[in-house]
């Protein structure tokens, strides 16, 4: 329950989440801002989401620092959480050898503060910058005030707190907001309710401004990002495509990637040229190849299997956009044919069989296939998630286009095809020049990762299982937070990112009517 003393936050008055960083030092690591942080924290609380949140905070140091000031201040933790950080706050962090530097900027109403001053037990230091000084020894805490305005910073690595209380509300003459650029960057991202800066590593080097906005129960995202050494492989794509069509795959994929072509090669087929110089769709699919292609990952329950195992496997399919006229269903075959002859002598002959005459790959309407586990062990040493892998293959007229679709299992390849034909999403069209837009379904990544979890000893030798165990299920809950994930991801030029990012939360079962 909250004290009664606690000042109600109020109207807030959104401030644009970046303008703390022309007083901020140009060097720092890392710079959040969050508007209204008591309301999101409220809207969040009532979702999944918000438990994932709780437990990571609480298994931290962070988590343990907070309880006990809250303690201390005869307070829960979110209801501290509340008349500290409530209206508005700035966290600001630089990562030095040997010293963990921080300082946070928030608005507390005076009379809040002065209530929590006196259960802090705070130390006046001497006025410093024209700001009230003082310390929390316990805590080892610094504390600054002018008006509203507190800002916290660590008593034992006091340089960064030291620098923020100095230029508070005064621009600096290199600050934050000088650097990389940063003023353009922050004009796209407009109308949000919390901002991130986070400084690379040496390896890309660059920064990432990061907006976010709680509507409802959608967590929108916004990442703009630049590199030194940009982490990309293929080049930038400059083909506008339709990609609407991604939307049909989302409730019965776990993952799904569409992308143009422009860009190379996929994946999939980089290790068919790399390990068996073949392309997996052959010379004629290249040829006739249309402007974009999409990568499903779908699930296969491993109970069903003749050995049943309690785990939830992830069955791979490619499709291509293709030039009907120019690619047939008959061309296909020849070259899985060629395919899987390289597969079975790259493997040494674990196959065990003869590549069948073309004509048994299909009778009627029955897709073609060939089982290619045995040869897939040896790449993959048994690994427990590609036991059952087959080659499984169609072209198929889809409403946005004929398809040659490759998948892992049957059951794949015909979920694939029939969410290729069925009739076109029903929401706006998704059309512009990207290099990735996608889906993943929350609820199921979840749960397959739930299993994996539970599968450790067959992933990991058994010094490494309980931390195998642990971080797949802390990915596997976040996951389950979420009904949806979509993205779109685009690349102005070799060195700059901007990823758009929208997570549906999932309710609560009280606020969704119960189990």
């Amino acid at each position: 329950m909250a004290a009664a003393w606690i000042a109600p936050v109020g109207a807030i008055q959104p401030s644009e989440p970046f303008a703390d960083a022309q007083s901020v030092p140009a060097d720092v690591s890392l710079y959040l801002h969050i508007e209204d942080g008591a309301s999101m924290r409220r809207t969040l609380a009532q979702r999944p989401i918000g438990t994932w949140i709780q437990q990571l905070v609480d298994d931290s140091a962070l988590g343990a620092a907070w309880t006990a000031l809250a303690k201390s201040s005869a307070l829960e933790p979110d209801v501290l959480f509340d008349a500290v950080l409530g209206k508005q706050f700035t966290l600001v962090t630089r990562a030095e050898a040997g010293s963990a530097q921080w300082a946070v900027i928030t608005t507390v109403p005076r009379s809040t503060m002065k209530n929590l001053r006196s259960n802090w037990r705070l130390a006046s230091q001497l006025p410093r910058h024209g700001l009230a000084l003082s310390a929390m020894p316990e805590q080892a805490l610094l504390v600054a005030e002018d008006g509203n305005t507190v800002v916290f910073g660590s008593r034992d690595h006091p340089a960064l707190f030291n620098e923020i209380i100095a230029s508070l509300g005064k621009p600096l003459a290199d600050s934050l907001a000088d650097t990389d650029a940063f003023a353009e960057r922050t004009q796209r991202l407009n109308d949000q309710s919390g901002g991130l800066f986070l400084r690379h590593n040496s390896f890309t080097g660059g920064s990432s401004l990061i907006g976010l906005n709680v509507s409802g129960n959608v967590l929108r995202l916004r990442h703009v990002a630049t590199f030194d050494h940009p982490p990309f492989e293929r080049p930038v794509s400059t083909t506008q495509c339709n990609y609407t069509t991604v939307r049909n795959f989302e409730r019965e994929q776990l993952l799904t990637i569409m992308e143009p072509t422009d860009i190379g090669i996929s994946r999939f087929e980089t290790f068919a040229m790399q390990y068996l110089g073949e392309a997996l769709g052959g010379a004629d699919l290249q040829q006739a190849t249309g402007d974009c292609r999409i990568i499903a990952i779908g699930e296969e329950d491993g109970l069903l299997r003749d050995v049943p195992e309690d785990i939830l496997t992830p069955v791979p399919a490619i499709c291509v956009k293709v030039d009907a006229e120019q690619y047939s269903v008959e061309q296909l075959d020849q070259q899985m044919s060629r395919f899987a002859a390289r597969l079975n002598d790259a493997s040494e002959g674990a196959m065990l069989i003869e590549v069948p005459p073309l004509h048994v790959y299909r009778t009627g309407n029955h897709a073609r296939a060939i089982d290619i586990s045995e040869a897939v062990s040896t790449f993959t040493g048994g690994f427990p998630i590609m036991k059952t892998l087959t080659l499984n293959w169609d072209v198929a007229d889809g409403a946005d286009g004929t398809w040659c679709v490759v998948a892992g299992s049957p059951e794949q390849l015909e979920t694939v095809c029939r969410s290729l034909k069925a009739k076109a999403h029903s929401g706006p069209e998704l059309i512009g020049t990207f290099d990735s837009v996608g889906t993943v379904n929350g609820l199921r990544m979840g749960r397959q990762l739930a299993t994996w979890a539970r599968q450790a000893h067959s992933f990991v030798a058994p010094d490494q299982q309980e931390q195998f165990r642990q971080a797949v299920g802390l990915a596997a809950g976040l996951f389950e937070s979420a009904d949806r994930i979509r993205w779109q991801m685009s690349r102005p030029d070799a060195k700059q990112m901007l990823l758009d990012v929208d997570v549906m939360l999932r309710e609560s079962p009280s606020a969704a009517g119960g189990e």
